[in-house]
C-alpha cells in the first residue's frame, strides 16, 4: 500500500494497492508540468558546509497556497538488514540502503512560499540553505531533493534532485 503523488489526499481513497500504482502512474506521468525546480548545490568538503539554492518557477497560473520542501537523501548506506519470514528470516550484514531519507533542510513540511490566492505563470521563488552534513554521512552520496506540494490537498507538483558533489 503507498501514496502516488499524495493524488486523492485526504479523500480516505489515497492509499492505493501495489498492483494499481503503475496504472495511478501512467494517469499523471505525461502530464504538463505547472512548476519547474532548479537546484545548485555549493559543498565545502573542509567543513562540510552544503550551501544549496533552489529556483522554483511556476509555469502556469495556479490557485492556493504552496510550500516547498528541501530534504537530504543518502544512497548506498551499508548496513544490517533483516529479511522476513518468507525469506527464513536471513539476516544480511552488508545490504546496500537505497535513497534514505536523511532529513530535511526547512522542517518536516517544508515551508509556504505564496501566500496570494493565486501564482501567476512567469513568478519565481528563490530560497538559499546552509547546512552542515554530519561526519557519519558520505558527502559523496548525498543528494538535495526539493520539491512543491499543495499545502491544501499535499499533492506533489514538481520535484528535483542534485548530487551535493557533481
Amino acid at each position: 500500500m503507498g501514496l502516488v503523488n499524495r493524488k486523492d489526499y485526504p479523500s480516505g481513497n489515497e492509499i492505493k494497492p501495489s498492483g494499481s500504482w503503475n496504472s495511478e502512474i501512467a494517469s499523471i506521468i505525461s502530464n504538463t508540468p505547472k512548476v519547474k525546480i532548479r537546484i545548485h548545490n555549493v559543498y565545502d568538503k573542509t567543513t562540510r558546509q552544503l550551501k544549496t539554492y533552489s529556483e522554483t518557477k511556476f509555469l502556469t497560473l495556479l490557485n492556493g497556497n504552496y510550500k516547498l520542501n528541501v530534504i537530504l537523501t543518502e544512497d548506498s548506506i551499508r548496513t544490517w538488514q533483516l529479511k522476513d519470514s518468507s525469506f527464513l528470516g536471513i539476516n544480511i550484514p552488508d545490504y546496500p540502503h537505497r535513497h534514505v531519507l536523511r532529513g530535511s533542510i526547512n522542517g518536516d513540511f517544508g515551508e509556504k512560499i505564496t501566500t496570494a490566492a493565486t501564482t501567476n505563470a512567469g513568478t519565481a521563488f528563490f530560497k538559499g540553505y546552509i547546512t552542515t552534513l554530519p561526519a557519519g554521512w558520505n558527502a559523496n552520496r548525498v543528494h538535495v531533493v526539493v520539491f512543491l506540494f499543495n499545502a491544501g490537498t499535499y499533492e506533489i507538483l514538481n520535484v528535483a534532485e542534485a548530487a551535493v558533489i557533481e
